[in-house]
């Protein structure tokens, strides 16, 4: 039986938490390392990361237009993440999992963390007075977790700051 490539996994929204994902993808220099790259967003978002060999696509976990989707949609969409996340960790041998939010990174993280994977996640760049509500979350559990501004170490004991993507 064929052994499985090892793999990191990317977890990133839309917009700004994208951009971050970009920028530390080219930092990375993920081309020259011998894994599986793949990247996981939130669906009918457009993405041209260059490396990145596969992507999959997760429902947002509340609606930003309407507050009944928003209530009513998260339940079931963190048991669809749930599901997924497990597939994504059965079909590839993810070792590290690296996320710049947002919620939709909750789920595949907490899934890592259960199979013994490596956690990064690295806060959004646009908070400076307290963390968002995943980070929070995630920080918890995280094996690395990242700030980008100096003013969000006081809100965690885990908490690097590691300056602007």
């Amino acid at each position: 039986m064929k052994q499985k490539k090892n793999a990191i996994l990317l977890i990133a929204g839309g917009g700004g938490h994208l951009a971050q994902m970009k920028r530390l993808s080219n930092l990375l220099d993920l081309n020259n390392v011998d894994l599986e790259v793949i990247l996981l967003t939130e669906k009918d978002v457009s993405v041209s990361i260059p490396d990145i060999n596969n992507i999959f696509y997760f429902e947002p976990l509340r609606d930003k237009y309407s507050k009944w989707k928003s209530i009513i949609l998260p339940p079931l969409n963190l048991i669809k993440h749930l599901f997924l996340s497990l597939e994504l960790f059965n079909k590839y041998n993810i070792k590290l999992c690296i996320s710049t939010g947002p919620g939709i990174a909750i789920i595949p993280t907490l899934v890592g963390k259960i199979k013994r994977k490596k956690i990064i996640f690295i806060e959004t760049w646009s908070k400076f007075y307290n963390l968002t509500y995943t980070a929070r979350i995630i920080s918890k559990y995280a094996d690395v977790f990242y700030v980008q501004n100096k003013e969000l170490l006081v809100h965690s004991k885990k908490a690097i700051y590691s300056g602007r993507l």
